[in-house]
This record gives C-alpha cells, sequence and structure tokens, in this order.
C-alpha cells in the first residue's frame, strides 16, 4: 500500500469573492461596475510546500498563482496585494500582522478616478507584486505607484509567464511566490486572506482604470489525506473550523508534465462531486475504482483540485503504481437483526497487519470508533482466507453506515468500502437513499444477502450504463451519476427472479 497526505492545509484555497470596479480615465469617470477590462477569474493556487529552515513563531509557504484575465489590451502594469483578514486559533481571534485596509471599499463600490495606494494607506500586505505588460513578454517591476513599498512575497527564483487562451483573455503563472504566515506551520491555526488585483494604462501607474478586489481565500479549514494503489483512489476531506462547508472536488489524470491547467485539454477528468462536511466532521470518498488497464491513467499522476465558492487549489498524488496491498478483503457486510448489526469480513492475504478499527457512521458525516480487532494472522502475515465477525448493539432508526480501518504495525492504514444497513424497525426491501439524489452518489441496501446477484444500472433509452456481477455484498454504493432517471435491474442468480428499482 501507498499512503499520501495528498496536502497541508496551510494555504488551501477555498473561497472566492471577486468584487469588480471599473474605474474612469476621463474627466467624470464613475463607478460603472464589473467590465471584461478588468474581469479576473480561475483563480488556481497550487504546489503549495514549506520551505525551510522556518524562522521561529512563524511559517514560510512557496506556492505557484494563476489567474486570467479578460480581454484588454490597454494594461501597462497589474499590482497584486494580499493581506490577512482575520486569524483565529481554536475558533478565538489572535494578532494580525497584516490586516486588510481594505482601500477599495470593495463592498460599497467606488466613484470617480481612483489612484492606487501609497506606502501608507497600503499598509502591510503579506505579498506585494508588480508585473510590467509593456515589453513582449511581462516582467516583475518594483511598486511603481510608490516606490518606498516593498515588494514583498517574490524572491530570485519568482518567474512569471503568460498565454494567450483561445477566447482572446491571458492567463498569467507566477511560480515560487513565498509568503511567511505570522504563526508557526501545524499550530492548528485558520486564515482568512483578502487579495487586491488592480490594473493601470498609464506609464507612471498613477491612476487606475480597474480593481478587482476582496478576492478572499481561506488557510487551514480543509485537511485531505488519501490512497493510491492500482486497485483505487480514496481521499477524506477533513473539515477543521466550526461551521459546515461546501466542498466542491475533481481528479484529473494529468498529460505528464506535472503542472494542472485549466487551458490544458489533456488533463483528463476522472470524476468530481460535492460534499457538505460538518465542522470538525471528516468524509472518505471512493471516487473511482481503477486498473492499470485504464487509458486515461496508466503511466499519469493524478490531481486532486477543491474548491470552495469558485478559487480552485490542485495538489497532485505520485503516479498510480501497483502495489501489493497490507491486506486484501474478499467481503465485508453489514446485516442488521433488530437492535444489532452484524459485520461480517474476510481477508484473502494480510502482511504486518495490526487489526481493523471498526467505525460507524449515523447520518451526521461523523465516523465513530467502535472497536478494536487484532489480526488473527500469526504476526499479521498470512496468505489464507480469515473470517471475522462483530456485533453491534445499534437502535438507530435511520440508515448506519459502516467501514473498517485496517492498520499496520508501523501505523499506515487503509480504509475499506462502506457497507450500509436499514434503521431498528424500518421496513425490509430494496432501500435507496438519497433518492432523488442531489450530487449524483446514492447507495442501495439489499433485501438479502442470501444468494449471489447480478446488476444492471439502465437508463430510460435502455442503454446499461454500469454493471456488477456475482455481487455478494448487502449494499452498493453508486457514484457520478448524471442528473435524470435510472431503473437498476437486480437478478438473483439462484433462482432466476429479476426485481427493478427505479433511481432518481
Amino acid at each position: 500500500m501507498k499512503r499520501f497526505l495528498l496536502f497541508s492545509s496551510i494555504l488551501l484555497t477555498v473561497s472566492f469573492t471577486n468584487n469588480l470596479m471599473a474605474q474612469g480615465q476621463g474627466g467624470g469617470g464613475g463607478n460603472s461596475g464589473p467590465t471584461s477590462a478588468c474581469d479576473i477569474y480561475d483563480i488556481l493556487v497550487q504546489n503549495i510546500s514549506v520551505a525551510g529552515p522556518q524562522e521561529p513563531g512563524t511559517c514560510t509557504v512557496t506556492f505557484d498563482l494563476a489567474f486570467s484575465l479578460k480581454i484588454n489590451n490597454g494594461s501597462k502594469h497589474i499590482f497584486l496585494q494580499t493581506y490577512i483578514e482575520s486569524v483565529t486559533q481554536n475558533g478565538l481571534a489572535v494578532n494580525n500582522p497584516h490586516p486588510y485596509p481594505d482601500y477599495f471599499d470593495c463592498e460599497n463600490g467606488t466613484t470617480g478616478e481612483k489612484s492606487p495606494p501609497n506606502a501608507s494607506e497600503a499598509g502591510n500586505p503579506l505579498t506585494n507584486i508588480g508585473i510590467n505588460l509593456q515589453g513582449a513578454v511581462p516582467q516583475f517591476e518594483p511598486y511603481v505607484p510608490d516606490p518606498t513599498l516593498a515588494i514583498v512575497g517574490q524572491t530570485a527564483t519568482t518567474e512569471i509567464t503568460e498565454v494567450t487562451l483561445a477566447n482572446g483573455d491571458t492567463r498569467f503563472l507566477i511560480t515560487g511566490l513565498e509568503v511567511v504566515l505570522p504563526y508557526e506551520c501545524g499550530s492548528g491555526t485558520q486564515y482568512v486572506f483578502a487579495t487586491d488585483i488592480f490594473a493601470s494604462q498609464t506609464p507612471k501607474a498613477n491612476k487606475l482604470h480597474c480593481v478587482s478586489c476582496g478576492i478572499r481565500t481561506l488557510g487551514g479549514v480543509i485537511d485531505i489525506t488519501g490512497v493510491v494503489n492500482c486497485e483505487m483512489i480514496m481521499a477524506t476531506f477533513t473539515n477543521n473550523s466550526a461551521t459546515e462547508v461546501e466542498v466542491m472536488y475533481e481528479f484529473y489524470a494529468d498529460n505528464g508534465n506535472g503542472v494542472f491547467a485549466t487551458e490544458n485539454t489533456e488533463d483528463v477528468l476522472i470524476t468530481s462531486g460535492t460534499l457538505d462536511i460538518e465542522g470538525g466532521a471528516s468524509v472518505m470518498i471512493e471516487p473511482y475504482n481503477i486498473t492499470m488497464t485504464d487509458p486515461a491513467l496508466v503511466g499519469r499522476d493524478v490531481f486532486v483540485v477543491v474548491s470552495i465558492g469558485g478559487a480552485r487549489r490542485a495538489e497532485m498524488m505520485p503516479i498510480i503504481e501497483c502495489i501489493p496491498l497490507p491486506v486484501s478483503f474478499g467481503s465485508f457486510n453489514a446485516q442488521r437483526n433488530r437492535s444489532n448489526v452484524l459485520l461480517t469480513w474476510e481477508t484473502e492475504t494480510e502482511q504486518n497487519s495490526r487489526g481493523f478499527e471498526l467505525q460507524r457512521e449515523l447520518g451526521d458525516n461523523k465516523w465513530q470508533s467502535l472497536a478494536f480487532i487484532p489480526s488473527k494472522a500469526e504476526s499479521g502475515n498470512s496468505t489464507s482466507v480469515i473470517n471475522y465477525d462483530h456485533t453491534d448493539l445499534n437502535t438507530h432508526r435511520g440508515i448506519s453506515n459502516y467501514r473498517i480501518r485496517q492498520v499496520d504495525f508501523d501505523g499506515q492504514m487503509m480504509i475499506s468500502p462502506v457497507r450500509s444497513v436499514r434503521g431498528d424497525g424500518q421496513p425490509n426491501g430494496t432501500l435507496i437513499f438519497p433518492n432523488p439524489s442531489t450530487n449524483g452518489q446514492v447507495s442501495v441496501i439489499f433485501e438479502s444477502v442470501r444468494d449471489r446477484m447480478d446488476l444492471d444500472l439502465v437508463d430510460m433509452a435502455g442503454r446499461v450504463m454500469r454493471q456488477w456481477n456475482n455481487y455478494a455484498d448487502n449494499s452498493l454504493q453508486i457514484s457520478d451519476l448524471q442528473p435524470g432517471m435510472y431503473n437498476l435491474r437486480i437478478i438473483n442468480r439462484k433462482t432466476g427472479v429479476v426485481s427493478n428499482e427505479k433511481i432518481v
């Protein structure tokens, strides 16, 4: 097994509020509202890493930033300033040395021509970057409106490139940016960053023709851990904040250049979805069962792209390898018998296995540990089938979900697929939930697992979209459904009886 910490939440870009203001260049000017001249969009942060060595009490982070600018033939300068709007630890506000001055009064807009902020008005930005567009290629420059305001965030290795998109807009990529956060890495600090991007058509940048301000991003909110092997990709999303967060995720197979780029159509979308994660909760997804014969993934790295509210954050998962799993599950079932749920599973092989932590979730996205079952394999190693079982007292009236967290002696782990059972007292029969589904994911609980089944998922045109043959588990998770109506055809292999269930 190969486990990866997909990315640190030090600077996870997850929220985007873009307030656009166009500044008149002639007399009278005025606030003309959003215009194509200053529309900044598709902001992407990737390649985040903690730089070292660290100064005591701070956290130095490097990253790459990309953004697109609507067609604009007149800009001579672009400036980017980032601040910390708020910073908290354990839910309490702490000292903020880089407060957001909101010079452009983003919430209320502005009127007339606007001059760029001078050093006093700009305060103490976390980053202050100047870009000169007057040459054949973009170049970094001092802060032209007031050279006494120091450039911050740019290092000797920072580079900028631009490409023209198919629609004529310009996409900028800045690599090697560096920020020094005011609290130590791993301190559990949560940040709300605010960024202003503004442009000028005058040679000395003494007047601005447009501003994109109040671009907000969050740091320290979402942690993601993942497992990759030749059979599956799994990821667990943890919300470190106290409030519910909606997370949109995408998995892409890289085209081989090691850089995720939205303008690169050769990065193959594997799957996508949306998660609602309560404060302090974790949600695990199994977005894609893969094999090395999948042409979209052979020899490719995989990117996880996450967004909350618009701005996106991309991180690479190393190349998929067929590495033997420490435990190969032969089966895993959960079956209700009145107020008890019997969990049974078998392993076909075990390697260095310490045991199995059983976990339960009651529809609130919070996984609870039930028990730890030590491995029966001698010294944790076995090449023969071993059977396990555990009975859970469960009087919950709603759907209950179960999973197994297998742990090695060296501390590594893998997580099993999820199995679901109906609530105590709920009637028998096949149960599908949620139905209708709003996120393309449904779970199916079958009436019985005494006999094996063949399953066909059929759309309204009669096309078989997916198949599961010789299926023996008591529940099934279906993901990545496109909007529409489907029929789940269930064929009992022993009796030949066919039943049908509608999925919306």
